[in-house]
C-alpha cells in the first residue's frame, strides 16, 4: 500500500479464535477493478457509524504511519504492523 492508492470498505466475516465475527476490510482497486486485501479496520473502529457508512464507497490514502515525521505514529504502525490514514472520496468530493 503506497500514499495515494484507492480503497474500497467491504464487509466481511473473519474467523478470530474459532469465532465468526463481522468485519471490514480494505480492497486496493487498480483501474476500477479489486485487486486484493490490503487491511482490516480494527473492530473497534468498524463498529463505529463513520465507518458504516461507507461500506462500499473509496477512501484514498493520504499517510503512511511507517513513514511519518512523528515518532509515535511509526511507534503505532509498527505494534500494529502497519498503520495509515485515509479520507473518503464521497460523491461530493468528485463533484468539486
Amino acid at each position: 500500500m503506497t500514499n495515494g492508492d484507492v480503497l474500497r470498505l467491504v464487509r466481511c466475516a473473519v474467523s478470530v479464535n474459532g469465532v465468526i465475527e463481522d468485519a471490514v476490510k480494505c480492497v486496493k482497486v487498480v483501474a476500477g477493478i479489486d485487486e486484493c486485501t490490503v487491511a482490516y479496520v480494527p473492530r473497534v473502529v468498524a463498529k463505529l457509524p463513520a465507518v458504516q457508512n461507507h461500506l462500499n464507497k473509496f477512501v484514498i490514502v493520504t499517510e503512511l504511519y511507517d513513514y511519518s515525521a512523528n515518532k509515535y505514529k511509526r511507534d503505532k504502525s509498527y505494534k500494529n504492523c502497519g498503520m495509515a490514514l485515509v479520507a473518503t472520496l464521497d460523491e461530493e468530493h468528485q463533484a468539486e
